[in-house]
C-alpha cells in the first residue's frame, strides 16, 4: 500500500462514529491538522483487535494546533499518532 500523504499535508480527522475497539480519539474527530511524518505501515488494530484478517495501513504522525482541538489561545500544540483510513485530504 502506497501512503496516501506525506509531512506538510493538510488533513481532516473522519467524524463518524465507531463501535468497538479504536485508535483514534473522540476529541481529534472533525478536527483539522498537519501531517508531520508517515511512521510506518501496519495491520490495522482495530480489526486485529477482533482477530480478523486485518489491512495493512499507514500510520501517520499528526500535529493539531491547540486552539483547533480545545478552543483556547495557546502557542501549543497536540501530536496524535492516526491511521490512514480515518484521515480525509483538505484542498484536493
Amino acid at each position: 500500500m502506497m501512503p496516501r500523504f506525506k509531512a506538510g499535508d493538510r488533513v481532516l480527522v473522519d467524524a463518524r462514529d465507531h463501535e468497538g475497539h479504536c485508535r483514534t480519539p473522540m476529541y481529534l474527530r472533525g478536527k483539522t491538522g498537519q501531517v508531520r511524518k508517515l511512521i510506518g505501515i501496519y495491520k490495522n488494530p482495530e480489526e486485529l483487535a477482533y482477530y480478523k484478517d486485518a489491512e495493512e495501513q499507514p500510520l501517520y504522525d499528526v500535529v493539531f494546533e491547540w486552539k483547533e482541538v480545545w478552543g483556547e489561545d495557546s502557542q501549543d500544540e497536540l501530536a496524535a499518532d492516526i491511521y490512514e483510513h480515518w484521515l480525509q485530504p483538505i484542498g484536493e
